[in-house]
């Protein structure tokens, strides 16, 4: 486990949180919804996604990956004391950009 003071695991956290962001407001676009709020928020897009796609609701362990995309920009609002472990955060982005993505390439076949 890497200590968070080591910027290794800030910067594993930031790009993991940044992927999920990302993979979200993907799909929001492809169902249209250009609207969406200006957030980091995982939590907020996670939700506006579900109004789409309840299936979705099982991400909802992206969520804790939501304060690293502040803390990156805001180093002073970082807990030095905690740990986190940098290979679980790449595994969570990756399981879940690929599940948001498979709504994404399924969305593909519909019509608008």
């Amino acid at each position: 486990m890497l200590q968070v003071d080591d910027p290794l695991a800030e910067i594993i956290a930031f790009h993991a949180q940044q992927a999920v962001e990302k993979a979200l407001k993907g799909f929001l676009i492809s169902r249209k919804c250009f609207d969406f709020p200006k957030t980091h928020d995982l939590g907020r897009l996670l939700d506006l996604a579900e109004s789409f796609e309840p299936e979705l609701s099982s991400l909802d362990a992206i969520i804790e990956l939501t304060p690293y995309a502040v803390e990156m920009r805001y180093p002073e609002s970082l807990d030095w004391g905690s740990e986190i472990d940098a290979n679980e955060y790449v595994l969570l982005a990756e399981q879940s950009c690929e599940k948001i993505w498979s709504h994404v390439t399924a969305c593909k076949g519909r019509k608008a």
